[in-house]
């Protein structure tokens, strides 16, 4: 993969693949693993609507758009990222402003900009920074300028090749079938997320929020990388979000999702 896409490699010795070669690697390996041998497993890919689902004792039932049914012992919900959409208070007014453009990754979609445009990004996410990166790239001269309800940004990645190879957890293909990736998903919550099963349950948010930063300045403290925490928590996430009062859920939602 790096072949073909030298541009990504850094100085310092580190990658930054590109999206459509990262996304052309997971597709390669989801066509590997299709058919794979060394597990005896198979994917099939059912092109459908699934509109309903039952459990009973047998297992998942999942009724399909066209009618047919599927049937599994278990369901995994996974929606993926929301399409691109604008705010809401930007909805109404899309046909007074010929100048937006809502979804930046839509092919040609930065193609009406002139180099000395000024340009107003809303929000500051990867996806801003993205957008900011191609137009920079095309020799944009105009002022552009970013706003973000938290006047936040993404944090930067490590730097040192070790820590990122650590906090990345590259695994090979061979490697995989050991289990190593269904293991990390199914063990336990991390040591510094568990909270005593007498403890009260309001707060929980708040005590998980001191560990996780905690946790972060520690591991660097010891040369690790500011994302190992967070690995350990997304790991962990599907047992702890359930346990998590319904204020709780909110707060985050509200605060500290960014």
């Amino acid at each position: 993969m790096l072949e073909e896409d030298r541009e990504s490699g850094q100085p310092e010795g580190t990658a930054f693949v590109r999206r459509h070669q990262f996304g052309r690697y997971l597709s390669a390996m989801v066509q590997q693993h299709s058919t794979w041998s060394a597990t005896g497993s198979a994917i099939t890919h059912c092109h459908d609507k699934a509109i309903h689902a039952d459990w009973d004792e047998g297992g998942w039932r999942i009724q399909l758009d066209s009618g047919d049914t599927l049937s599994a012992n278990l369901l995994c919900l996974a929606t993926g990222n929301p399409e691109l959409r604008l705010p809401a208070t930007l909805t109404d007014c899309r046909d007074a402003l010929p100048g937006l453009i809502e979804n930046p990754f839509a092919p040609g979609s930065l193609a009406a900009l002139r180099p000395t445009d000024r340009v107003l990004v809303v929000g500051s996410g990867l996806t801003a920074l993205d957008t900011l990166s191609t137009m920079i790239r095309r020799g944009h001269s105009g002022p552009i300028d970013i706003v973000s309800r938290h006047g936040m940004r993404p944090a930067p990645q490590g730097r040192n090749p070790e820590v990122l190879q650590k906090a990345l957890q590259f695994l090979p293909l061979e490697a995989m079938s050991n289990s190593l990736l269904h293991d990390r998903v199914l063990t336990l919550v991390p040591e510094f997320l568990r909270i005593p099963a007498d403890t009260a349950s309001t707060g929980k948010l708040r005590r998980w929020l001191v560990a996780l930063r905690n946790r972060i300045a520690n591991g660097q403290a010891q040369g690790d990388s500011w994302q190992a925490g967070f690995d350990e928590l997304r790991d962990g996430v599907w047992q702890l979000w359930p346990t998590l009062p319904l204020d709780d859920r909110r707060r985050f939602i509200r605060h500290l999702k960014p």
